[in-house]
């Protein structure tokens, strides 16, 4: 089974997001060896959308497209245990429930979605459950 992992800022609205993003090893994982990797992946840009290094920007709050996004799709893996973690920050906000992080089960379908409402609420989009609060504008947020 291949998973499709992306790092970005899909929004509807004008957004920008600042994205640190680190797969690395834990200390907070003890129970786990994590050996440090960083895949290659490609910056995608569609409809308004705006990626200058580690900053995904939506700079429209509608546009011709249905597909307002910018992100870096990273490769797929096939096999192994793998974690992610990183940094991000928003800059500015002037949507709601944006899309941070996306990981797919290939052809299957997502396997997690990670996105912010206005207000910090950091949330599973497939099930709605709250997973952290405090991701406001400007609070970086590991």
């Amino acid at each position: 089974m291949s998973v499709k992992r992306y790092a970005a800022a899909l929004c509807g609205a004008v957004c920008g997001v600042t994205m640190m993003i680190a797969p690395a090893a834990s200390a907070r994982t003890p129970a786990a060896t994590w050996v440090e990797y960083s895949p290659s992946f490609k910056v995608q840009q569609e409809g308004c959308a705006k990626v200058s290094d580690l900053t995904f920007q939506l700079t429209c709050s509608k546009s011709g497209s249905s597909h307002d996004r910018a992100e870096r799709r990273y490769v797929d893996y096939t096999s192994g245990a793998h974690k992610f973690e990183g940094t991000f920050k928003i800059t500015s906000q002037g949507g709601s429930r944006i899309s941070l992080k996306q990981t797919f089960h290939g052809t299957q379908g997502p396997y997690f979605l990670l996105a912010v409402e206005n207000g910090g609420r950091l949330y599973s989009v497939e099930n709605q459950k709250t997973i952290a609060t405090g991701a406001t504008i400007g609070t970086p947020v590991t």
